[in-house]
């Protein structure tokens, strides 16, 4: 059996198990938790997602056993092309995909280059049937750049490759949550001591993490006139494609659950969150605010950090003011004046407005953040798969864009500061205003 269904009936049976723990707990407690429940709806939806795709998956692995490869002539490939990059743009590609997928299904054959891109690539030549053939390397690593580069906010983050073979990141980091004497780095304490005085022994102490990876799906439905057209498909996967998926990215990092997604921002165990001030006016951001926000970032988020809002906010954001005597000077510096940033600066930090933070007055709609505190964990690039018959009665063909991704945070807790009891963090929030 292919390598995909493989895991997938695994993953299936392991989120079965998880999904019967949690039963079992919600019966003997009389009830389930909100947490529980949230978790069980979660469950339901991933675990009906791969039993689509296992149905799916295995037709056509049996299609495909059947199905023959045209031979190579001359040792195959294209004239003076590297064997793992057979084809000469991705357009050109995704159409060998989509014959592959009508050929499998009519036991005819398939095009030497996709054999020739498995084999180069060490996946097996049964790859096609696990959900997709694999993307040539340079159109798999400049997509999945594009991404990195169109996102605002993943093009800020810190990217991680996981290896082949592997579904998860796990990692020992330093357990630090306080900037105390004999707690920072997790232990390492320095002593200063007379001639001949010793010091205590300490060890720093380490906790560890493990991120599994999720799946990002993009579905695309060209016309049959398009999918004649290389160029034009090319200029969809570099368009349209690239950006939605970038936005989506985006948008998981900052409101994702966590459970199945990444982890967003607005629900991370380490974001502060600064409560508006008594008599505030509903839907307002006024000076005090965007002070405590900075007050309680990161210090070593200073030179890195900037705001994100929504549209919605710059008007608030214009009036801000800090009071001199019976006047005040502006907080804001608008672009142009004392600096060189798009959208002008507030105390001191670059102001990027995103579609992906919250209206006027809710929490999220003015973020203080440190996106290089931000993990992204992926492995290798795009894997598509196609289906002549989920629109065959309007001669369509359907494409599937598949990424194993996922991020969250670096830091797991707000850290404690050497002096007094004020906590900090890369992401800084200010609550809902109502």
């Amino acid at each position: 059996m292919a390598g995909l269904i493989q895991t997938l009936e695994a993953e299936r049976s392991r989120l079965r198990a998880e999904g019967n723990a949690i039963n079992t707990l919600a019966q003997g407690a009389g009830a389930y938790t909100d947490e529980q429940r949230t978790r069980r709806d979660a469950l339901v939806t991933m675990l009906a997602s791969i039993e689509a795709d296992l149905e799916g998956q295995k037709a056509l692995d049996a299609a495909l056993l059947e199905a023959p490869v045209l031979a190579i002539a001359d040792g195959g490939g294209t004239p003076g092309t590297r064997a793992d990059r057979p084809f000469a743009s991705f357009g050109e590609q995704m159409q060998a995909i989509k014959e592959a997928g009508e050929a499998a299904k009519v036991h005819g054959p398939i095009d030497p280059r996709l054999m020739q891109l498995q084999a180069a690539t060490g996946a097996s030549t049964l790859t096609g049937a696990d959900g997709g053939f694999a993307v040539q390397t340079d159109f798999s690593d400049a997509i999945v750049s594009r991404v990195y580069e169109v996102g605002q906010l993943a093009s800020r983050a810190t990217k991680r490759e996981i290896g082949p073979g592997k579904n998860s990141a796990s990692w020992n980091e330093v357990d630090e949550t306080s900037r105390a004497t004999g707690s920072r780095y997790g232990g390492v304490q320095v002593y200063w001591v007379a001639e001949g005085g010793a010091g205590t022994l300490k060890r720093p102490t380490y906790r560890n993490r493990k991120v599994s990876l999720a799946k990002a799906i993009g579905m695309y439905v060209p016309t049959s006139e398009l999918l004649e057209d290389a160029v034009a498909l090319q200029s969809f996967v570099e368009g349209a494609f690239v950006d939605e998926l970038a936005f989506s990215l985006d948008d998981q990092m900052v409101r994702g659950t966590g459970a199945g997604l990444p982890q967003g921002i607005l629900t991370a165990a380490a974001t502060i969150s600064v409560a508006k001030e008594t008599g505030q006016t509903a839907a307002t951001v006024i000076s005090k605010n965007v002070r405590k926000m900075f007050q309680r970032l990161s210090p070593s988020s200073y030179g890195s950090a900037a705001w994100f809002i929504n549209n919605s906010v710059w008007e608030e954001i214009w009036s801000l003011n800090e009071p001199v005597g019976t006047g005040g000077v502006p907080m804001f510096i608008p672009a142009g004046g004392l600096t060189d940033t798009p959208a002008g600066t507030l105390l001191g930090r670059p102001i990027v407005p995103i579609e992906q933070a919250e209206a006027l007055g809710t929490k999220g709609d003015i973020i203080l953040a440190d996106w290089s505190r931000y993990l992204i964990f992926a492995k290798g690039g795009i894997r598509p798969a196609s289906s002549i018959h989920v629109y065959f009665d309007t001669d369509e063909v359907a494409f599937r864009w598949t990424w194993r991704v996922n991020g969250e945070p670096a830091d797991l807790a707000p850290v404690t500061q050497y002096k007094g009891s004020t906590t900090t963090s890369p992401f800084v929030l200010l609550d809902t205003r109502a």
